[in-house]
């Protein structure tokens, strides 16, 4: 049921780029979830299909390159921080910019 009700919302839910608000539901999280479906019912080629999709159509692209905020010296003193695009990724603050083009859901 639950691949069912993905599959109808891939046809259905409006992709981000054409929504007013970041994080709501759309196009590419559906497929995403859709992707897992078939991953958890073995439907290995739909899948990729989908994972294809996204990749490759939906805007979405790997972050290479550090962006958004970052406070030197203003982080933990714990330890040395050292800025990253992985550690951008994780900052609250980065998560919903427009230059996160790895955002897909929350």
């Amino acid at each position: 049921m639950i691949t069912k009700d993905m599959e109808f919302a891939v046809q259905w839910v409006p992709e981000q780029k054409d929504m007013t608000y970041i994080g709501m539901v759309n196009k590419g999280a559906c497929r995403m979830l859709l992707a897992k479906c078939y991953l958890a019912t073995g439907q290995w080629q739909k899948a990729k299909e989908q994972m294809d999709i996204l990749i490759s159509q939906s805007g979405y692209a790997l972050m290479q390159n550090t962006f958004g905020t970052f406070y030197p010296g203003g982080e933990p003193q714990t330890w040395s921080v050292n800025r990253n695009v992985i550690w951008d990724l994780h900052r609250c603050e980065n998560k919903l910019i427009a230059a996160n083009t790895e955002v897909i859901i929350l």
